[in-house]
């Protein structure tokens, strides 16, 4: 390859790079926030049960999950 095509590959190979590079650490901290907010729904979902056992141990309910007005 001569120098006259090989300038304006690496020119483009440098534009591109510079223009995704702020997309690859926000799809990066998109995954670790979807992966924290699940470690979060299950940890809030384990206690509900938890509290909903010590409530009433005897007690069977179907619901396997919490009402939809409660937050945490």
């Amino acid at each position: 390859m001569s120098s006259a095509m090989m300038t304006p590959f690496a020119a483009m190979f440098g534009v591109v790079g510079t223009l995704s590079a702020p997309v690859l650490p926000q799809r990066s901290q998109a995954k670790a926030l979807a992966a924290d907010f699940d470690r979060q729904q299950r940890a809030a979902r384990a206690q509900w049960q938890g509290e909903r056992e010590r409530a009433d141990p005897g007690a069977r309910d179907t619901r396997s999950e919490p009402p939809h007005g409660s937050r945490q």
